[in-house]
């Protein structure tokens, strides 16, 4: 599990990837049906599946139907004016 900072919003102390990455690791991540670029070393969040980045920064995700288990994490909410997730 990666530990998140108390101190301070999550939010703002991981940035979007760091988010994501959360998001990942605590919402099954490894038993997604579809997780094509997520946390591979090299790849813009840009390019991680059901993720749509607009000048920069996140603004939605798109993990419908994609095998989510578990609660998203509230930094989802502090961080990213996400339009879409699901389940």
């Amino acid at each position: 599990e990666i530990p998140l900072p108390e101190e301070e919003p999550i939010g703002e102390a991981l940035g979007d990837r760091g988010v994501l990455e959360v998001l990942f690791a605590r919402a099954g991540g490894e038993g997604w049906k579809k997780s094509d670029g997520w946390l591979e070393e090299g790849r813009n969040i840009d390019s991680w599946h059901g993720v749509k980045v607009e000048n920069g920064a996140v603004v939605a995700l798109n993990l419908e139907n994609n095998n989510l288990v578990g609660s998203l994490p509230a930094a989802l909410g502090q961080r990213l004016g996400m339009a879409e997730s699901g389940r």
